[in-house]
């Protein structure tokens, strides 16, 4: 990576009103996904601490797992703040 970086923002065409509108419904709805799913993390996380307490390593599915949420939560961010016209997928892959 080079520094100063020069970021490469494309042009696209205008966004409709329905489209922005459907956005707005979208982001509700990834935004209860992704508190759902934020639930189930925690609670892995409290398992993943007493997995490295008493094995002293990580569980490989609980980090993925993990891994998952994370890379979701930050697509539907970029999503609804409208840095992205990309749709979060629900699966969590990279």
């Amino acid at each position: 990576m080079a520094f100063p970086m020069k970021p490469e923002i494309k042009f696209v065409e205008k966004a409709s009103r329905l489209e922005l509108f459907i956005r707005l419904i979208l982001c509700f709805v990834y935004g209860i996904i992704a508190e759902i799913w934020a639930i189930f993390v925690l609670i892995v996380w409290v398992l993943q601490w007493f997995y490295i307490l008493f094995t002293g390593r990580r569980h490989k599915s609980f980090e993925n797992f993990t891994k998952g949420f994370w890379r979701y939560w930050v697509r539907v961010v970029a999503y609804c703040l409208m840095l992205t016209d990309e749709r979060p997928p629900i699966s969590g892959q990279a």
